[in-house]
Formats: C-alpha cells, structure tokens, sequence
C-alpha cells in the first residue's frame, strides 16, 4: 500500500490521524522507512514503520 503526506489514515486506539511525514532512518545499521502520524485528538506524534503498516 502506497501513503502520502497529507492523507488521512487510521491508528489504532487512536483514531484519525494526518501523515505529516514520511522519513528514513538507519536502526541498529538497518535503513527503516516510518510514516509520521499527527493524531488529530490531543497532542500526540506517533512513528509506525512501514513495514507494519498493513498489521
């Protein structure tokens, strides 16, 4: 499944949330791809891996 920055998914729990970003990062040497989540209730940014994505 394919995200872009600007689309609204679903988080668990939490319910409706933006994608604000969707970055790169080296992990134990690992490059690893993460969609940044901005929650649209409180304040909360939330890092998934894309990888589970689909869980």
């Amino acid at each position: 499944m394919t995200f872009k920055v600007g689309e609204t998914v679903v988080y668990p729990h939490h319910g409706a949330a933006l994608i604000e970003a969707i970055e790169t990062r080296v992990i134990k040497g690992e490059e690893k791809t993460y969609l940044v989540l901005k929650v649209a209730q409180g304040d909360l940014t939330v890092r998934v891996p894309a990888d589970n994505v689909d869980l």
